[in-house]
């Protein structure tokens, strides 16, 4: 259960930046090419994540570091909240990425560990709360965006989810 969790606070990390980037730009005065460059910095981070995640978990462990990806995802989900600079920002984004790219990289991996009799059926079901975190965030926080609610909060909302991820990745 904590990876259909880990996987829709996954989603959630990737869409939350879109969702709320016209407030963004208008808080921090940023042009669309800045926006743009946001999203490179995150999924950069990203692919460097995934190919170091595999090497890193062989070593020490898979539940290390996808409950790592969660704290990480927190921990830059909040700062994002905070951000008073594009540079604040960007860096922000990138531990998203690395969070992000340990929880993309190992949750499947830890599923078949957890479910070898059976692994088919729990991996179905484990990556179609993807496309689920992705549908919740985007309406809930689009909701709240429309009702005037500040971005910042939105990013904390999001980054209170993951930290509840990593306490449960943690305690399972």
């Amino acid at each position: 259960m904590a990876s259909w969790g880990g996987f829709a606070v996954f989603a959630t990390s990737s869409v939350i930046t879109p969702i709320c980037l016209p407030e963004i730009s208008n808080a921090l005065s940023t042009t669309l090419s800045e926006g743009g460059g946001m999203e490179t910095a995150r999924t950069f981070v990203v692919l460097i994540a995934l190919t170091l995640a595999g090497v890193l978990a062989q070593k020490f462990g898979k539940k290390r570091y996808v409950t790592l990806g969660q704290y990480l995802l927190a921990a830059g989900l909040l700062m994002v909240s905070f951000s008073q600079t594009y540079l604040t920002l960007i860096l922000s984004l990138m531990l998203i990425g690395i969070g992000g790219g340990f929880t993309e990289a190992l949750i499947n991996p830890l599923v078949l560990d957890l479910h070898p009799q059976d692994a088919g059926k729990y991996l179905n079901i484990t990556n179609a709360f993807y496309p689920v975190g992705v549908m919740v965030s985007a309406f809930l926080f689009g909701e709240l965006l429309t009702f005037g609610y500040s971005w910042r909060l939105i990013f904390r909302i999001a980054a209170a989810a993951a930290l509840v991820m990593g306490i449960t990745f943690n305690l399972s």
